[in-house]
């Protein structure tokens, strides 16, 4: 069921991404990948029309900027120089669909790839749902999850079984936030 705080807003997408990443159903489809694409290109979309108030660091190298909607509401920072356009982001969406995404992508421009999702979506959380941190979170942990999965074509899990003891005689069942079990003899 969407989330009616999203509704009529570039971020409506997120609670259908939150629905194929929830409730047992495989995070790596290409639908997946598809709906986070779809939610990248409105939260940039939106935030086009918006202004770049520059902010002031100490730190040397460093650039940063909010979007700002009026003098008093504005949104986290923004590293500059990992901050990227749709069309960088289109293209990545394009290399995880294909599951190529190495090969067509430096590690620099996926790294700020995800970084322009994840910081796209939060600042149009700060904007129009101030306070709000796990929203945020969420997608990250979500956008995450796709990936590995994706990439590593492996279903996740939250939970893993261990033998214990001398002979291995005894079973413990572990509960973590992803796990990803690649099979007999692989890593985990």
């Amino acid at each position: 069921m969407p989330n009616p705080k999203w509704a009529g807003t570039s971020v409506a997408l997120y609670t259908e991404i939150q629905a194929q990443m929830t409730a047992g159903r495989d995070p790596r489809t290409g639908g997946v990948t598809d709906l986070i694409g779809r939610l990248g290109a409105a939260v940039l979309t939106y935030l086009e029309g918006l202004t770049r108030a520059p902010l002031i660091t100490a730190l040397p190298g460093k650039s940063y900027f909010s979007f700002a909607v009026a003098p008093d509401k504005i949104s986290r920072a923004v590293n500059h120089n990992l901050f990227g356009t749709k069309d960088l982001v289109a293209e990545f969406i394009a290399t995880v669909q294909s599951k190529d995404i190495s090969s067509r992508l430096t590690s620099t421009e996926l790294t700020s790839a995800c970084y322009t999702l994840v910081m796209g979506l939060a600042c149009v959380v700060d904007l129009s749902n101030a306070g709000d941190r796990q929203t945020p979170g969420t997608f990250f942990q979500y956008l995450i999850t796709h990936l590995l999965t994706r990439t590593l074509d492996v279903a996740p899990s939250d939970k893993i079984r261990l033998k214990v003891g001398q002979n291995d005689t005894s079973e413990v069942i572990l509960t973590m936030d992803l796990l990803l079990d690649r099979g007999v003899g692989k890593r985990k």
